[in-house]
């Protein structure tokens, strides 16, 4: 059995989810396993959310699992045997394709200069994790090159191919990524009787790729009952049969692999049963209501409260990102919040990230950034690079890369002090490592030379 379960965002789908998990477990708190799949993110919240709601009643649950799509592949392997191999992070996956980017250089036609840049290898997993997910095979690369007439695609194609040719070699009967282990999960399902006839419920995905989508086939060939939630619009109204059916529609994607699920449910004979909801209920604020409702629409009517919402147009990004700062100040001198009920949502991490962290700091704004940074850009990589560096030359660039790291007990302006200070004795003057201390005083710090020049 195929249910789908559809609604906007905020219209109670999770919600229902929750419910119906809770239902059962109190009314059979024994029986067929419940499995809920979640994206990677959201697994520990749901899961508390979940077991808040039992210890209300006093009581636990032992039929529910919560997975993300990794994670119940471990468990389906752990129960049926196969996955071997070592699993392999995603800095072991970089440092493998940085030693085949340095063996194939001289043969690449395209990628050649790209690959002893700093960060190719990064985006060279990133494509290969996507060729996976995508079942795109070095071969279909290779095949599809032949018929391109283009040739500086097809030498790109040719690059991948062979790049991903060796990455497949390399890692095969010896490490596995979470990919891999999604291509074994497909075979090793009709073993697992944890899965046979189970009630699998999926919840929070924008769409499913082919390799998702051959696990969900997996799943209908088990005899899972299987209930999946999808943003979209109401179908029974011409706006949303446009936002769901329309290339450019705000839910295209969700209608999409909605029609997909459609099909493997045809394939295997299973009922499909529908369920939509149509009322908005997680925005109490009428303005954020009417936000939601009339995000994707041409013609939108007029909200009382407008002023809840404020659109602040600046000259420069740090200006807006120092508007955006003097607000959060207000909001927590002047209105009573914390620094815990503030968010800040940004498009273009390039951009803000580092610029955000600038003027937060100068503001003395208490923040936590999700975002990833390379491990090459990260301080303490960066002071071991230059605290190594500093032993083979002592160069000026090298000694304050590693002071700026902030793992020194320096201020901006003491480092800047110094950098502007020190610069001409430590250009000047190639003996002056073995002879210098940096001593630090309340009012400033100063360069000591033991022997040699007098002290800045």
């Amino acid at each position: 059995m195929l249910e789908i379960i559809t609604g906007r965002a905020g219209s109670g789908k999770t919600a229902y989810v929750l419910e119906q998990i809770h239902k059962e477990l109190v009314t059979r708190p024994l029986g067929k396993a419940i499995i809920l799949i979640l994206p990677e993110h959201m697994t520990y919240k749901v899961e508390r959310q979940l077991a808040i709601m039992l210890d209300g009643q006093g009581k636990g649950y032992m039929r529910c699992q919560v997975y993300g799509f990794k994670r119940f592949a471990y468990q389906v392997l752990q129960e049926t045997g196969g996955g071997l191999e070592q699993g392999i992070t995603d800095m072991g996956r970089q440092l493998l394709l940085k030693r085949i980017l340095d063996k194939r250089y001289d043969e690449l036609k395209v990628f050649g200069r790209a690959a002893r840049q700093r960060g190719f290898a990064n985006i060279l997993s990133g494509i290969i994790n996507e060729f996976k997910g995508y079942v795109i095979s070095p071969e279909l690369l290779e095949e599809t090159s032949d018929s391109v007439e283009d040739a500086r695609l097809t030498n790109k194609l040719q690059d991948l191919a062979l790049l991903y040719g060796d990455y497949n070699e390399a890692m095969n009967g010896r490490y596995n990524d979470g990919k891999d282990i999604m291509s074994i999960l497909v075979e090793r399902l009709p073993m697992s009787k944890n899965v046979a006839g189970a009630d699998i419920w999926l919840d929070g995905f924008l769409f499913f790729n082919p390799l998702e989508l051959q696990v969900l086939d997996g799943l209908f060939k088990c005899g899972a009952n299987i209930h999946v939630t999808f943003n979209m619009d109401d179908m029974n109204t011409a706006f949303g049969q446009w936002a769901n059916q329309e290339v450019s529609g705000l839910f295209n994607r969700a209608y999409i692999s909605r029609n997909r699920l459609l099909s493997l449910a045809h394939k295997h004979n299973a009922p499909v049963a529908y369920r939509h909801f149509s009322e908005t209920k997680r925005f109490m604020n009428p303005v954020l209501k009417a936000l939601e409702d009339g995000f994707d629409k041409r013609m939108v009517s007029t909200v009382e409260r407008a002023e809840d919402i404020s659109l602040v147009e600046a000259a420069t990004c740090r200006l807006g990102v120092e508007a955006a700062a003097a607000d959060i100040i207000s909001l927590i001198r002047n209105k009573g919040y914390k620094w815990r009920d503030i968010g800040v949502l940004i498009r273009d991490a390039e951009t803000y990230g580092d610029l955000i962290g600038f003027v937060f700091k100068d503001y003395e704004i208490p923040f936590f950034s999700d975002r990833k940074r390379q491990c090459a850009n990260h301080p303490v990589a960066e002071l071991i690079r230059s605290v190594l560096a500093i032993i083979e030359g002592w160069s000026y660039d090298d000694i304050f890369c590693s002071i700026k790291t902030g793992f020194f007990q320096l201020t901006v302006q003491q480092i800047d002090l110094l950098d502007h200070g020190g610069r001409g004795y430590i250009e000047g003057f190639p003996g002056f490592a073995k002879r210098a201390q940096i001593c630090c005083f309340d009012k400033g710090i100063q360069l000591v030379i033991v022997h040699g020049r007098p002290p800045v």
